[in-house]
């Protein structure tokens, strides 16, 4: 299985925790939309022939900026040069404000069959703190329209950890998730990045830190709640119903090879990992003399098992120890199931069919406990 993902680098606002790359300016949007289709006809060949594309995922920035001539561009773009036969999920992250009749038409008619809702909170004050531009009132409405169309697979972003989101507010927030059927649900804590407006005002003094000890009790009750609500927890950040995790991000947490195509956008082919480079004139510069603006490295072994460690630590599934077991000396897995017998007794970590696998209360320490097993 292998995916292909677009990075649309435009937003109408910038809100304040945002560290990924994008641009409020939309003068170079039909620009950025004419060469992501040249960097797809350049990039062809980096699937081999017994790939078979199975996602395609428009992220950003947000792609539901792009009007009906530009999207369509791209997916033509997209089926001539790829064989897209076996795609099961297209999905497209769309913020509520851009949500309208007209809008739903043209995804419909652009084979787009998930949608990734950036809905962050149902409460105004909060929204207008993290400077989205939506209400949660129209969070609701075009959750009701999208569904109103025929479609069932939805996923929203929640943010938590935010500070003035008590116990009982968040509570609220996951009943009315549950109360509109959302089927999919991706939940990030609130993390205050250096190059941000909330960063640059943290440094300041002028906005209070994240409180972790409550949004460590936001996210246990979040992992609680959800189950119980019939949700499968399969990642750190994300909660399925049957049938309804996502194809796409799965792909990358497994290893599967995948395509970023677009300002920032970063690839993996199995041995190399490559990054676009994350402005918008070079982009457009570097593909305008069919170069490809990219930097790669080439990953070790000992570089790939970390990658394996780093993503499958992450999911329901953990990390097989007989894999590890075959691609190291006797002496390092010793040592490094000395590391895994650790995190056991910490009840951080369990073993399930020879796989390693976090507890709820690992998945808080996840990124440490990677570190640490790495070879």
């Amino acid at each position: 299985m292998s995916g292909i993902y677009i990075h649309i680098p435009f937003c109408h606002q910038a809100c304040h925790y945002c560290d990924f790359y994008f641009s409020t300016s939309l003068k170079l949007k039909e620009k950025i939309v004419e060469h992501i289709c040249k960097e797809l006809e350049l990039r062809k060949d980096f699937f081999n022939e017994n790939s078979k594309i199975e996602s395609v995922y428009f992220g950003g920035g947000t792609p539901s900026v792009l009007n009906h001539t530009e999207l369509e561009r791209i997916v033509k773009a997209l089926d001539l040069h790829f064989d897209l036969g076996n795609l099961k999920e297209f999905t497209f992250e769309i913020n509520p404000e851009d949500v309208n009749d007209s809008t739903i038409e043209i995804w419909k008619k652009n084979k787009i069959n998930r949608f990734s809702l950036g809905l962050q909170s149902f409460e105004d004050d909060l929204l207008k703190y993290l400077n989205r531009k939506h209400t949660g009132e129209d969070g609701i409405v075009a959750i009701n329209k999208i569904k109103q169309a025929g479609f069932s697979n939805i996923s929203v972003d929640l943010i938590y950890g935010i500070p003035g989101l008590s116990m009982l507010l968040w509570k609220n927030q996951l009943e009315k998730i549950i109360d509109l059927s959302i089927p999919h649900i991706s939940a990030y804590c609130l993390t205050i990045e250096p190059n941000t407006v909330f960063g640059n005002q943290l440094k300041k003094g002028k906005i209070i830190p994240v409180d972790e000890v409550l949004a460590q009790e936001q996210y246990f009750y979040l992992h609680e709640f959800l189950e119980k609500n019939g949700f499968e927890h399969y990642e750190i950040s994300n909660f399925g119903k049957p049938n309804f995790t996502s194809k796409h991000n799965t792909s990358y947490w497994n290893g599967k090879q995948y395509l970023g195509v677009g300002p920032s956008a970063h690839s993996f082919n199995g041995e190399k990992r490559m990054w676009n480079v994350a402005n918008n004139f070079n982009y457009i510069k570097s593909i305008e003399s069919n170069s490809l603006p990219l930097e790669y490295e080439t990953l070790t072994k000992n570089q790939q098992l970390n990658e394996y460690i780093l993503t499958g630590i992450r999911t329901k599934w953990g990390i097989d120890l007989n894999k590890i077991k075959l691609e190291i000396s006797k002496i390092e897995f010793e040592q490094f199931k000395n590391k895994i017998n650790h995190y056991i007794h910490s009840n951080l970590l369990k073993i399930e069919n020879d796989c390693a696998i976090l507890s709820i209360e690992g998945f808080w320490k996840a990124d440490g406990i990677a570190g640490d097993l790495f070879l």
